[in-house]
């Protein structure tokens, strides 16, 4: 026996890898079959058969005969209406209805599909062999086979591809429909057959039946005979395992298709289509032993081995001589696939290179090994690589290796992605594409560029380089989106992004996120959101102006509260005048003097030997911040709200566009006539919603504290503008106190006033504890500045405790420390918010029930973990509404429409990239962890220590050199401690006349000051003035000019600037274009009555002396001169001769 002999045996009589697919069962043989002769017979009858069949054929036949390549397709999986078992049902001879069209499957038009002719139709049983039918025209006969159809082409091409009385062979009342598996697919198929199968084109593979459609082995020799592995099976059917024609091309066969008149049907053979059959049964094998050595069946791979080793190793090409004809014919590759398949052997896992842990892993250090080898070579070509002359010159710097592997990778990938485009378009009638060369050498560039950077950044490649500066360029963000579109790292254009971003915003509902709960109470918040055109269309820009466009920015926060509030009308409370709703309060009193024992135990107070009092140093703003905060209670003990960004709504200018905007809520919570639209904004909104009161009785109204607070930030700037302010500011560092003054950024101004207050509560506990004192006394101490800033003090303190009561979420502490703060807005000009705070605190007194759920959702709660960092409603709209809609907004925001769209789809919007953003960037959806705030602990105490010094001796000289304090003076501080008082009274009357409606109104006053404030604008034109009028000061003595250089501080005003320093009732008075006669204030009237004891006109050397005295008051009234000096002393001798006289 042969070599090749002894391995057909192995391969017939072995199950690969032990194991068989399914049971097989003994058919009974009843008689004895001689295989020799009917092998004979069938010889004859088939050379005969084959001789006429390579001529025309009928002339219905007229489609050309395509071979389809092997195509690596993706594989379906199997049918969920599939799931059917194996059946077989015979056909029917007498019809009972019209024929159906043509059922069967085969080419047609250059695809596999049903004929459906209705030309000459036929009985489906009239044919002989196997075809595979149409699953829709099976279903529509409802199980009455007798109708199913044949066209008479088709009829034809049967009898012709089959041998000459076959049909007589088998009985017509055997005809039967199958309907299987395929047994590579595991789709569901139905077949026709007469008989078991077609005793011609059925096959035995290792003993087990194999059926395919005959018109795939009319000149295909993907399927023949091989010794025991492969042989026809004639009439020994038994389990057919049937292959559908499309698994039966991808696995090597080859469908013939029909030929028109006068052609020859084409051979596999001739075309070389099986020309690499033994290469790819080889490579099989090999993958084979392959998953052989990489299973742990070590018995079955000992066996193996002992039979390699024996029968193959053995092998020399000289053991075979030209003389000796080897008549056994190998295995082609797809009955080796077949008996891979009926064996269960999975050969698609394994690759060249094997997909397991360890083999991979090698092969990936491999290859990071030979790329840092390569840093040499890269090294060398380091120029050119970074600016090279052409992309091909850029591309052939890279190593080889690293090209041709990426190379192949990516031709094999748009290859075989192109084979199945290219399928589709051939089926749809369309030109066929070509693969594009350039595209993959752009991609190849960019991913070798790409590892290249990863592993050698000091490179400084040229492609990651200008990608890198492309980006910074907003004018060319398009060019840097198509060329990530071009390169496929991004998945389509920037027009198909704006077309699907389009279609998604359209679509979205906003109101759809709102959840329904009984439980859950609806805080609407509106705000104003702005946009300007980024730049200015083309031509000259000094004749256009930008565009802006505006809309009302609505938001909802779902509170989840832990029981059910009934809120009605019922549960209103009636207010009277003798509702008290502001003044000083005991919440705010104990709070205060808890303070002080905490500063107290950060200083921790020792007296040393000398009975000196010592104390601490070593803490900061931080940790005072913290302690204070850590003594009050927590608030929001609800779960963190729901936030869901509306619709836009209209003109937030307006009261009409606020309006509407309200209105909106009414059908997005679905409310009723009963319930209550809770609805919180800034003042301005706040006022023109109070005026929506009166038609809309439920609407509730809320301030904004965030805006509040930072109106408190501005109250106290007002009050303490012309007391310091500005000088303890400088002290900390504060370079632009134009910005503070005006709050342009409310976290700034907020660090600063901390930072003031910190100090200046420090500094007053640590004059206390010196000089033996207690706090409530400092009103009777004659040290003017201490009794100032003392009230810094309590205000001040006032307002940190409103806002760590927002952080905190504890509306209790808002209520009060509001109540307490509210009569400074009126005495600092702040009518349009004592007005909006006196209707806000009305409202909360009238309706228990909102301040009963404002108890448990004062704030917005973000996050459990952001404890102590809660966020005010209006301040939670500006974080992630406001600013993040225009950070996630785009295209065109001036045209009203679509920036309404834009709005309402931001918040969709961003949800499809926040994963990314958060894995990638680690960017939480939340806001960000405490601001890093530089605490400036070195500045808070050299402040501290300037006004401890200030408090002990009252030199101020030192600490208000810039403001020279004007008001720091008896009448001064007199008039800052009596605002309190009258702005209280003003926010009563307000309350009255807007709220109860129980006085007439009366506006006039409501803006007036009850102190004087000072203005950075003014302090730089009062240095300004003083450098003017120093030229206008002849000093004529030595010791005079001296005198007056050492004070060239001194701030001189101007007659302009008199207006601005006077007494707010002063300031109504009109300006006249006479000469307004002057008044000395009682300082000046002390220091000129020096002049009493001339009988003369005083020395020149002596008015000087005046002069510079009387400009060193920080309340001058006017510039003094010799002149005016004089006519003083001029009436003061003629008022004292008339006294005399009397």
């Amino acid at each position: 026996m042969s070599n090749f002999d002894n391995f057909d045996e192995f391969s017939a009589n072995m199950d690969i890898n032990n194991n068989t697919s399914e049971f097989e069962e003994e058919e009974i043989i009843v008689f004895d079959y001689d295989n020799d002769s009917f092998n004979e017979i069938y010889q004859i009858i088939n050379t005969d058969y084959e001789n006429n069949n390579n001529y025309e054929l009928d002339e219905e036949i007229d489609t050309e005969t395509v071979y389809v390549a092997n195509e690596i397709e993706t594989t379906d999986s199997v049918d969920s209406n599939d799931k059917l078992k194996e059946e077989s049902y015979t056909i029917p001879q007498e019809t009972q209805g019209r024929l159906t069209a043509c059922c069967v499957l085969d080419y047609e038009g250059g695809s596999f599909q049903k004929c459906g002719s209705e030309k000459k139709l036929q009985k489906l049983s009239q044919l002989i062999g196997i075809w595979e039918l149409d699953k829709e025209i099976i279903n529509s006969v409802e199980k009455d086979f007798s109708r199913l159809g044949v066209c008479m082409s088709h009829f034809n091409y049967d009898q012709r591809i089959h041998e000459h009385k076959a049909k007589s062979l088998v009985s017509i009342q055997e005809n039967k429909l199958y309907g299987g598996r395929c047994i590579f697919c595991m789709k569901y198929f139905y077949y026709f057959s007469r008989g078991k199968g077609c005793n011609q084109h059925s096959w035995l593979i290792q003993g087990k039946c194999i059926q395919i459609a005959c018109i795939g082995q009319i000149k295909c020799s993907a399927l023949h005979a091989s010794g025991k592995v492969c042989k026809r099976a004639f009439n020994n059917i038994i389990r057919p395992r049937y292959i559908c024609v499309k698994c039966y091309e991808q696995q090597g066969g080859h469908t013939t298709i029909k030929c028109g008149k006068g052609r020859r049907i084409a051979d596999c053979n001739e075309n070389g289509l099986h020309n690499n059959d033994l290469t790819l049964g080889l490579e099989l094998m090999s993958k084979w032993l392959n998953n052989v050595a990489q299973s742990q069946d070590e018995d079955f791979k000992k066996n193996i081995l002992i039979y390699f080793s024996e029968n193959v190793l053995s092998l020399k090409s000289d053991s075979f001589t030209n003389n000796q004809q080897n008549t056994f014919f190998p295995p082609s590759p797809f009955i080796l696939r077949i008996i891979l398949k009926l064996n269960q052997i999975n050969l698609d896992s394994h690759s060249q290179f094997q997909i397991n842990e360890n083999s991979n892993s090698l092969l990936g250090k491999q290859f990071a090994q030979k790329m840092y080898s390569s840093y040499n070579e890269l090294k060398n070509n380091k120029s050119k690589l970074q600016n090279p002359n052409s992309l091909i010159e850029y591309q052939s710097l890279f190593p080889k290796f690293l090209l041709n592997f990426f190379n192949s990778f990516l031709n094999y990938i748009y290859m075989q992605k192109l084979k199945i485009i290219n399928k589709k378009r051939q089926q749809r009638q369309q030109i066929l594409q070509i693969l594009n060369i350039d595209k993959i050498n752009k991609i190849l560039t960019l991913l070798i560029s790409w590892l290249t950077h990863i592993s050698f950044p000091s490179l400084n490649l040229w492609i990651p380089k200008l990608l890198a500066s492309l980006s910074r360029k907003s004018k060319m963000l398009n060019k840097f989106r198509d060329f990530l579109s071009i390169v496929q790292i991004i998945s389509h254009t920037d027009g198909q992004e704006r077309r699907l971003e389009k279609k998604r915003m359209k679509s979205v509902v906003p109101a759809e996120r709102l959840h329904n709960n009984p439980n859950i109470w609806n805080i609407a918040v509106i705000d104003n959101i702005d946009f300007k055109e980024k730049t200015f269309y083309y031509g000259n820009i000094f004749n256009t102006t930008r565009e802006t466009s505006h809309a009302t920015l609505r938001m909802t926060f779902q509170n989840y509260l832990p029981i059910q509030i009934e809120d009605s009308i019922e549960n209103t409370i009636n207010l009277t005048k003798e509702t008290i709703l502001f003044g000083m309060n005991e919440r705010c009193k104990d709070m205060l003097d808890s303070w002080d024992t905490i500063l107290d135990n950060l200083l921790q107070f020792e007296i040393n030997n000398n009975k000196e009092i010592t104390y601490k140093t070593n803490f900061d703003i931080f940790e005072i911040r913290q302690k204070l905060m850590n003594s009050l209670e927590n608030g929001c003990f609800c779960p963190p709200p729901n936030i869901v960004i509306m619709d836009a709504g209209g003109n937030p200018s307006s009261d009409e566009g606020i309006f509407e905007s309200a209105k909106m809520y009414e059908k997005d919570f679905s409310l009723n006539g009963n319930q209550y639209l809770d609805i919180s904004g800034d003042e301005v909104i706040f006022r023109r919603l109070i005026k929506l009161i009166e038609n809309w009785p439920n609407l509730r109204p809320l301030l904004g504290q965030w805006h509040l607070s930072k109106d408190m930030i501005s109250v106290l700037i007002t009050l303490f503008s012309s007391y310091g302010i500005f000088d303890l500011a400088l002290v900390l560092g504060v370079k632009f106190l134009d910005k503070l003054e005006a709050v342009v950024d409310y976290r700034a101004s907020l660090r600063v006033i901390e930072l003031i207050w910190a100090a200046v509560a420090i500094a007053i506990r640590i004059h206390l504890k010196k000089n033996n004192e207690n706090k409530y006394n400092i009103n009777n101490n004659q040290n003017i500045i201490l009794k100032t800033w003392y009230l810094f003090y309590q205000w001040g303190g006032i307002f940190l405790a409103h806002r760590f009561g927002i952080r905190l979420g504890n509306y209790d502490i808002q209520k009060d420390t509001l109540s307490a703060f509210g009569p400074l807005f009126p005495a600092a000009g702040k009518s349009n918010y004592a007005l909006s705070v006196v209707h806000f605190r009305a409202i909360l007194e009238k309706h228990p029930k909102l301040e009963e759920k404002l108890r448990y959702v004062a704030s917005v709660k973000i996050s459990d973990n952001k404890k102590g960092h809660f966020f005010a409603y209006d301040e939670a709209l500006e974080t992630f509404g406001v600013k993040f809609v225009k950070q996630n907004i785009t295209g065109n925001v001036i045209n009203q429409d679509n920036l309404k769209m834009q709005i309402s789809a931001a918040q969709t919007e961003y949800e499809r990239i926040e994963i990314l953003l958060a894995e990638f960037l680690d960017d939480p959806t939340s806001s960000t962890s405490l601001r890093a705030i530089d605490q400036r602990k070195e500045a808070m105490w050299k402040l501290i220590s300037k006004l401890v010094t200030c408090f002990d001796s009252s030199d101020h000289d030192n600490l208000f050199q810039i403001s020279k304090s004007k008001e720091l003076h008896l009448v001064g501080v007199d008039r800052l401690q009596k605002c309190y008082d009258n702005g209280l009274a003003r926010m009563k009357n307000l309350f009255e006349e807007e709220v109860l409606k129980c006085k007439p109104q009366n506006k006039k006053g409501r803006r007036a000051l009850d102190i004087l404030k000072t203005t950075i604008k003014q302090m730089n034109e009062d240095k300004k003035t003083k450098k003017k009028n120093l030229q206008l000061i002849n000093l004529e003595t030595p010791e005079t000019q001296s005198h007056f250089k050492s004070t060239t501080s001194t701030p001189i005003i101007n007659e302009s600037s008199l207006n601005t320093h006077k007494h707010p009732s002063d300031m109504s008075q009109k300006q006249s274009s006479k000469r307004q006669k002057r008044f000395s204030t009682e300082e000046e009237k002390i220091i000129l009555e020096q002049l009493d004891n001339f009988n003369s006109v005083p020395p020149e050397e002596e008015l000087n002396k005046i002069i510079v005295t009387l400009n060193e008051l920080p309340n001058k009234s006017d510039i003094w001169d010799k002149n005016r000096i004089k006519t003083f002393w001029r009436n003061r001798q003629q008022t004292i001769k008339k006294k005399n006289k009397t």
